[in-house]
Parts: structure tokens; C-alpha cells; sequence
């Protein structure tokens, strides 16, 4: 629990990167083209790996002591080691490359939605907001919620703020479980 506390902290702190990179790549490089290059990809995963990497140290070096005490051993588990810091590159590096996927992959539908729908880029960022960091099916769910709300027939009472009030905390919800999980996964 306490492992996945810390990997999910660093999660969070790279999917607020990744959001705020996102965004500004829409306003400024995502005016004419749709289908130019969103953005630069390889930097967010560089900055991921940079923010993940010092977490799955830690969590080795945790993980690595308790196994002394656990067996009675004497000694210390040394995070400095070259292959520990090669194997926790190696998983930091495969966790960003696969959560950058899913994401691009998310972020893909909901534009595609957004320019059917007529909306305006600088609207699709600023909705786009919650949903990166999420996969395809989890930015759909999201999506799909929002819409269900959206129906007068079923939420006659339901203002446009309480729409996206809902909509927010579905979304905040979703998030925090795919960090959890990808906390426990790894």
C-alpha cells in the first residue's frame, strides 16, 4: 500500500504534465491541421520517465530493505546500484511509452467527437483537460456519461454546471483508479 501510494503520487504528478503539455500543443501547434502532429510525444515520455524514475527506486529500495528485515539479514539495499537504476529505467520507460499510447489513443476519440460535433479547438482542449491519462474506452466511458447527463428526458433538472460538475468527478474517478492500477501493475 505504501509503494503504491508513492507510484500513484508521481502518476498524478506526470498526468498534470502530460495535460498541461497536451493543452498547450492544441492551442498553438492544432489551429489549421487536424491531422498535423498533436504533440511532441517523445518529450512527455521523457518527462514521465524523469518524474517515475526517482518512485520506482524508492520502491525498490523499500521493497529491497523489508526483504532484509523480513529474512534477518544485515545490510542495505543500494538504489545507487548501476542495474538497479537500469531495471527501474527500464520500467518507468515501458510504463510511459504504454500509458502515452492508451493516452494519444483516448485523446484521438474525443477530438474526432469534438470536430463532428462543430466544436471549436480551444473548447476541445479545455474539455480535453480531464480525460488525458485515460485509455480509449475510459475517455469513451467519460464521453458516454457526459452525453447520458446530457439527456433532458432523464436529468430534466440538470443545469450545464452540474452537467460538467458530474462529468468532472467521473473523470477525476476514473483517473485516480487507472493511477491505482497502474500503481499495482507495476
Amino acid at each position: 500500500k505504501q509503494n503504491e501510494r508513492i507510484y500513484e503520487e508521481s502518476l498524478r504528478i506526470w498526468f498534470a504534465f502530460v495535460i498541461k503539455q497536451i493543452q498547450t500543443d492544441l492551442r498553438t501547434k492544432f489551429q489549421k491541421d487536424i491531422t498535423s502532429e498533436l504533440t511532441d510525444w517523445d518529450y512527455i515520455e521523457k518527462q514521465g520517465q524523469k518524474i517515475l524514475k526517482p518512485a520506482a527506486l524508492k520502491i525498490m529500495q523499500t521493497g529491497g530493505n523489508d526483504a532484509y528485515k523480513l529474512l534477518q539479514v544485515r545490510g542495505a539495499f543500494d538504489v545507487l546500484n548501476p542495474d538497479a537504476v537500469t531495471a527501474a529505467g527500464k520500467v518507468t520507460a515501458n510504463l510511459v511509452r504504454e500509458v502515452s499510447g492508451e493516452t494519444k489513443k483516448g485523446i484521438r476519440t474525443y477530438i474526432k467527437a469534438g470536430v463532428k460535433e462543430g466544436k471549436a479547438m480551444n473548447k476541445i482542449a479545455r474539455e480535453l483537460r480531464p480525460l488525458i491519462g485515460l485509455t480509449q474506452n475510459q475517455t469513451q466511458s467519460v464521453m458516454n456519461y457526459k452525453n447520458l447527463l446530457q439527456d433532458k428526458e432523464k436529468f430534466p433538472g440538470l443545469s450545464t454546471d452540474d452537467i460538467d460538475r458530474k462529468t468532472q468527478r467521473y473523470s477525476d474517478k476514473t483517473h485516480r483508479r487507472r493511477a491505482r492500477t497502474i500503481a499495482r501493475t507495476e
